[in-house]
This record gives structure tokens, sequence and C-alpha cells, in this order.
């Protein structure tokens, strides 16, 4: 009996899906894209260990974190490389910390064309990004 509503449900979601698609059903569930209050280009340089490096264009530091102090900032950085390796976009490229209108903060990533929101990452990974901002 388990395994017939199991399949139920797998067969309702194929069904769903496959509805969606072929009627170009429009996306739900998407971030609001309010206009850019502010924005800063940088490069983004992150260790496994937690530090990180902020430059800009030309090279110049932004900011420095050491060991620890900014695991979540390394993190995005391997995210954005990983997305650049499965694109074959270069990995040098800068990214662009937006804040848009309403206090949304979202780090962009030129090279893929990928925007992610940093709202669900918590208060503290945010004002991590928003140092960044403040920081020029």
């Amino acid at each position: 009996m388990m395994m017939r509503l199991v399949l139920l449900l797998v067969l309702t979601v194929l069904a769903l899906t496959t509805a969606a698609r072929l009627t170009d059903r429009p996306l739900e569930a998407q971030p609001l894209r309010g206009p850019i209050v502010s924005e800063q280009v940088f490069h983004l340089t992150g260790q496994i260990n937690g530090a990180a490096l902020v430059t800009d264009a030309q090279g110049d530091v932004i900011l420095r974190y050491g060991p620890g102090e900014a695991i979540f900032i390394s993190t995005i950085d391997r995210v954005i490389r990983r997305e650049r390796r499965r694109s074959g976009a270069s990995l040098d490229g800068p990214v662009h910390l937006r804040m848009r209108e309403g206090g949304r903060l979202s780090i962009f990533d030129p090279s893929t064309a990928r925007e992610t929101e940093l709202a669900s990452f918590g208060d503290d990974n945010i004002a991590a990004f928003q140092r960044i901002l403040d920081a020029r």
C-alpha cells in the first residue's frame, strides 16, 4: 500500500512538472528584484581555513580576513569558483555586491550571470558582506 502511494506521489509530481513546462508557466517564488541602490565590484579570494582577501579592480586591498574570520565569505568564493568551472568561465573575474531597494543584499557573478540573494544565510553572514559594501 505504501509503495503505491509513493508511486502515485511521484507520478503526480511528474505530471505537474510536465504540464508546467509544456504550458510555459512562469516561475514562481522568485526573489524580488528592486532597483540597485548601491553596488561594489571586487575580487574575492577565499582560503579553506576561513581567511579571505577582498580587492578592488586595481588590486588594492579592501578588506583582509585572517584564518577563521571569514568562513562564510570564503565558502561563497568556493561556490562562485565551482560555478565558473562548470560553465567554463575564467576563475579570475570580479563579482558585484548589490544592495537593492528594501535592504536586500545579493552577490552577482557576471561570468556566470548568477545572482545569489544573501537574505537566507542569516544576519551574521549578511553583515560580513555588508562590511565589504561599507568599506569603500
